[in-house]
């Protein structure tokens, strides 16, 4: 006799589409399976997101929900055709919102080398244009410089179309594209998958309404608008009998490309797409461009190596490009604490105290921490709660998630070691309420919290980088290294601010101001440098690279905005309003810089960069040379565009025609990537050698043919027989058919 069973379809069905998902997973091209992760190659923030899926909501880890990461790859060629989310920016990184299975599989892939969590980014002129001299440009050399011809890219809450400021005088919109992130409705721009684009063409028509209702964008936060008119505006919005032409804009005969890439919060991945996505488009209609990005996050190394940083870098290698970045407005808050050890016959013990003040009914309280320090430090940490438990002491290496009545603590203590961009070790501790069968508790305890510290000889920084608790340090606070990122890139030109008036005409009365403000003074709330120093010695210098007016700008006012502000902050004309921060220096500068690559369209970011400072003003506020509130000094618009016309059209030519670039990082670690640019005029195949302190060749590597553009070598510490050189001084010799140049590296083991 044969038994059978008979099982109802109704309870297969479920196996049968859960067996089918894992199928499909496992065949998509390069994500090879695997139930565990490659933690190692994952960011402390990310980690512990992930940690908290697997524990709590393993059934998501194969659902629709996406996570926004950045993914550094040694060749991002490697991700083509693994899953169309992911969008390669340039040869070594890659943004990407894709579910948690995806990230998984992607750090089982050989070829990715780190995958980061996006941070969360936040929104960090008729007296401020006269106080940097962008007017005496306008008049000046000849016809004068006003931006004609380059490209002004703001990523931002978005821009009022329909605002004067951006509109010619024959009534067409000098907004080139308009790309709203936050609206899936499309078309995307060709090369992403999400967003709706909006063309210049289509913009004009609505806004002589001929078809309507086709642009939707709109900035109702009114950050986006206010930047852009700082920028480029033109000056011809004005109501109430005033006078037009008033509040003009650094460049305001330029043209605009906007990303808008959110309405108050802002993804780190979003905003590099929008980036590159005004470089690829500038480039498509043959003009330089400059991009403002006046939003960051405290979250990260601090140090020019995360992701983000990285990915704008590279996307600053070709002429008449540039990149300018809000300094942050961060430097009159303690929210950074240092605690240096220096005993290397002793461990050192530090306490960071820290005060949370509320704990909203219904909110989920968090407090976000992110510390750095070196590898031969070997930090060990503890969380003492108010009640004064004791949680740790964790070792470097380990993790830990406690479950408490005073919240959930939860320490990842450079849980997968060494970070390999910066030679670094990175901890997140992380309180909040926590959650019992999806039900949230209000638990998370009020009071004076600490994180103790011990350790060997070296330097710890950590930032509260994200508080909705009116969470504050109260001891070891050190205000300094408080750029956000992505201030800290090599390539952006870094900017803090300065006050630059003390009263204006409002609608509330003429005139009117707040009081306690001294024009030429820093900002109280300017984020000082420097950048954090790291063990590879890698970290840029002289961060910021000057400063701007930033206190009280009058600009344009989005039309569109949820709440107008108070009549005091509005201009008498009703279409311009005051705001403050280093949000509003950068623009300045982003204006400036498109004046000069007006002057010069080929200029590089690094002769940009070197003109703004060798031209920056001092006085008696800045003082001679850098510091870490004023940079250079502050922003001379006419003196570094007279110094660019100076070389606008040159026909000088470069003897060498090419040049070999510094590698990054120098000194390293593992792999360093060597740059040679522009090889304009070499012929034939072009080689690079690595030589030893005694001239003995090690490794030859094939450098590709000599043609225009820039070639990247990547070089893994190793010779041609794959062994390790051990650490010492090496050679970069390059050679083409029009001679050869040699730099000097440090290999670090």
């Amino acid at each position: 006799m044969t038994l059978q069973f008979r099982v109802p379809i109704a309870l297969l069905r479920p196996v049968v589409i859960l067996t089918a998902v894992w199928i499909l997973f496992c065949l998509k091209p390069g994500l090879v399976g695997g139930a565990e992760p490659r933690w190692e190659k994952m960011d402390a923030r990310l980690r512990t997101m992930i940690s908290d899926r697997q524990a709590g909501m393993a059934k998501n880890l194969f659902s629709q929900d996406a996570s926004d990461v950045i993914i550094r790859a040694s060749d991002t060629k490697a991700l083509y055709g693994v899953d169309d989310r992911i969008h390669p920016v340039s040869a070594s990184v890659a943004t990407a919102r894709i579910p948690v299975h995806a990230i998984i599989a992607l750090t089982r892939m050989e070829a990715v080398q780190t995958v980061e969590a996006a941070s969360i980014c936040l929104p960090a002129l008729d007296v401020s244009m006269p106080e940097i001299g962008a007017d005496d440009v306008w008049q000046g050399f000849g016809s004068g410089y006003r931006g004609s011809g380059v490209i002004v890219g703001i990523a931002d809450s978005g821009i009022d179309w329909s605002h004067s400021d951006f509109i010619n005088s024959n009534g067409t919109s000098r907004i080139k594209y308009i790309w709203d992130q936050t609206d899936e409705q499309g078309p995307h721009p060709s090369g992403y998958t999400y967003g709706t684009l909006y063309t210049q063409v289509q913009i004009s028509n609505e806004l002589d309404g001929i078809p309507a209702g086709v642009v939707k964008e709109k900035d109702i936060n009114g950050h986006g608008t206010h930047v852009a008119g700082i920028a480029a505006g033109n000056g011809r919005a004005t109501g109430n009998g005033r006078p037009s032409g008033q509040y003009v804009g650094a460049a305001p005969e330029s043209e605009l490309i906007v990303v808008k890439s959110g309405d108050d919060t802002f993804l780190s991945n979003r905003i590099l797409d929008g980036i590159e996505f005004i470089f690829v488009k500038a480039g498509e209609l043959g003009r330089p461009a400059v991009v403002n990005i006046s939003l960051g996050s405290q979250s990260g190394p601090h140090d020019g190596t995360s992701g983000f940083e990285q990915g704008i870098d590279d996307l600053l290698w070709e002429k008449g490009r540039a990149v300018v970045v809000a300094a942050g407005n961060n430097g009159d808050e303690g929210i950074h604490f240092q605690s240096l050890f220096t005993n290397p016959y002793q461990e050192g013990r530090s306490e960071m105290t820290f005060q949370v003040d509320k704990n909203e009914a219904g909110v989920s309280d968090d407090v976000l921490f992110d510390l750095w320090y070196p590898p031969a430090t070997g930090l060990s940490l503890s969380v003492v709660t108010p009640s004064g438990t004791i949680r740790g002491p964790l070792a470097s290496g380990s993790s830990q998630d406690w479950r408490t009545s005073e919240g959930r603590i939860v320490v990842d203590n450079a849980r997968s070691g060494t970070n390999t961009s910066n030679g670094d070790r990175e901890a997140v501790v992380q309180i909040t309420d926590t959650y019992v069968n999806g039900a949230k508790k209000d638990d998370m305890a009020k009071g004076i919290w600490k994180i103790v510290l011990t350790g060997g000889v070296g330097r710890v920084d950590g930032w509260l980088y994200s508080s909705s608790a009116d969470a504050r340090i109260t001891s070891e606070t050190e205000y300094s290294t408080l750029l956000i990122e992505p201030a800290n890139s090599r390539r952006v030109v870094t900017v803090a601010a300065t006050m630059s008036r003390s009263t204006w005409p409002s609608l509330y009365s003429d005139p009117w101001g707040p009081g306690g403000i001294t024009p030429g003074v820093l900002c109280d709330f300017s984020s000082p440098g420097p950048s954090r120093p790291n063990s590879m010695n890698s970290n840029p210098n002289g961060k910021p690279e000057l400063s701007a007016p930033g206190e009280y700008i009058l600009s344009s006012m989005s039309s569109q905005m949820q709440t107008l502000p108070d009549e005091r902050w509005r201009a008498a004309d009703g279409k311009h309003m005051a705001y403050r921060g280093t949000s509003m220096a950068a623009p300045h500068v982003t204006g400036l810089i498109a004046l000069m690559l007006q002057a010069n369209p080929q200029a590089t970011v690094s002769e940009i960069r070197a003109r703004l400072i060798e031209t920056a003003r001092h006085d008696a506020h800045t003082g001679l040379g850098w510091n870490k509130s004023y940079g250079y000094g502050k922003a001379d618009a006419y003196n570094a565009v007279k110094n660019m016309s100076a070389v606008a059209g040159s026909t000088v030519a470069d003897p060498r025609v090419f040049a070999l670039i510094e590698n990054y990082p120098n000194p390293f670690n593992g792999n360093t990537t060597i740059f040679i640019t522009p090889q304009t005029g070499s012929n034939g195949r072009a080689s690079l050698e690595i030589l030893d302190i005694s001239g003995h060749m090690l490794r030859s590597i094939p450098a590709g043919e000599g043609t225009a553009g820039f070639i990247r070598v990547c070089w893994d510490g190793r010779d041609h027989s794959g062994k390790d050189m051990p650490s010492g001084i090496y050679f970069i010799r390059f050679a083409s058919g029009n001679g050869f140049l040699a730099k000097k590296m440090t290999l670090v083991r």
